[in-house]
């Protein structure tokens, strides 16, 4: 079969895994099971270019929007991310410890990766908008009953320790309600007094034993552990 360029809806897609060639952008494992490698398109979108016959059937019988979550209270919004909050993003990025010390050349085009890569079935990052003005980025990532979550503040002056805290139990809900979890975990960064002082006051409670060291170009940044624990399992 001729090779056709196919795009690759993020709803059937279950993870991204490291692509094994240095020009490559990931390897998806896909709803069926298959997989195959996939590139994002200047308008944000993931697609293939395969000759195999049952993917492509797969692919085509398959085909639908990607419509991001939406998680409203009050005027607070949790909304996914896409190529409309690249800008916001990247300069958002420069500022970050953490996301600076990984910063490369050309990391407009990390960015775009990280929008396109970050929904799946089992994953996203959504915009934490204080009625309508961006704060932050919450995301999570499910591995089998256990729900990751990972939470950035970067507009301090626009959002309070109350609102955070809902933001992070409207993002718990949502979680709560679409799989079927035995924990939720979030790391935070011994240096991120913010996000500690929002733990603190939610529902997660902090794992004393135990202490994760991140690498870096420059050494190692330390995270601290909480924890939620899901009853009546």
């Amino acid at each position: 079969m001729k090779t056709r360029k196919i795009i690759v809806p993020r709803s059937i897609i279950k993870k991204h895994l490291p692509h094994p060639e240095f020009y490559g952008e990931s390897i998806v494992e896909l709803a069926n099971g298959m997989a195959t490698d996939v590139y994002t398109d200047l308008d944000g979108s993931l697609f293939t270019e395969t000759n195999n016959e049952d993917l492509i059937h797969y692919l085509l019988a398959n085909q639908m929007m990607d419509y991001p979550t939406l998680i409203t209270a009050d005027y607070l919004l949790l909304k996914s991310i896409s190529l409309e909050d690249a800008k916001q993003i990247h300069e958002w990025f420069l500022i970050s410890p953490f996301r600076r010390a990984q910063s490369v050349e050309n990391e407009i085009n990390i960015v775009y990766e990280y929008i396109s890569h970050a929904k799946t079935i089992n994953s996203d990052v959504l915009v934490i908008n204080i009625k309508d003005i961006p704060t932050g980025l919450i995301g999570y990532s499910i591995i089998d009953n256990i729900g990751i979550i990972n939470y950035e503040v970067y507009n301090h002056s626009v959002i309070t320790v109350n609102e955070a805290v809902q933001s992070l139990e409207l993002i718990k809900n949502h979680l709560l309600l679409g799989f079927n979890l035995h924990r939720l975990i979030l790391h935070v960064f011994e240096y991120d007094y913010f996000i500690h002082a929002i733990l603190e006051q939610s529902s997660f409670r902090k794992n004393e034993k135990t202490v994760i060291s991140i690498p870096t170009l420059s050494g190692s940044m330390q995270q601290v552990e909480y924890v939620y624990e899901v009853e009546n399992i």
